[in-house]
């Protein structure tokens, strides 16, 4: 499990740090040195392409296939996060403005809350999908 949540995290990190560059991301396998601590991980640039991997004596790699992480997934990661973002303003401003909502502005605030729920739930996938 805590290699599934290092992938998800290089993907998100690359999908916000680099949107506009294709991304292969080695599935990190954790080196530790003799004193048993965690090596950080070093990311390098070659021929346009952002790799991120652990380094250590050598590079170790698991037996899974790199992540490769196109600008299209990235720009569909950036639009999930913005309609996140979006809609939970929306749905605070409005709590805080209409104290006694008629039935339509019910129905209006109840479609921003589920909007930002919804939209955490696919960013999860998306992500989770693509660590997979």
């Amino acid at each position: 499990m805590p290699g599934f949540a290092v992938r998800i995290l290089c993907i998100s990190a690359e999908s916000i740090f680099h949107p506009w560059s294709r991304s292969i991301i080695y599935d990190p396998s954790f080196s530790t040195t003799q004193a048993n601590e965690l090596v950080a991980p070093r990311s390098e640039a070659k021929d346009g392409l952002r790799t991120t991997f652990r380094l250590h004596y050598q590079v170790t790699y698991s037996s899974n296939a790199p992540i490769v992480v196109s600008q299209t997934f990235k720009m569909i990661f950036w639009a999930v996060v913005f309609l996140i973002f979006f809609s939970g303003l929306a749905d605070l401003f409005l709590a805080t403005t209409w104290l006694k909502p008629t039935v339509l502005q019910q129905g209006v605030f109840d479609g921003f809350g589920f909007a930002w729920r919804a939209g955490t739930g696919a960013l999860f996938g998306l992500l989770g999908g693509k660590a997979a």
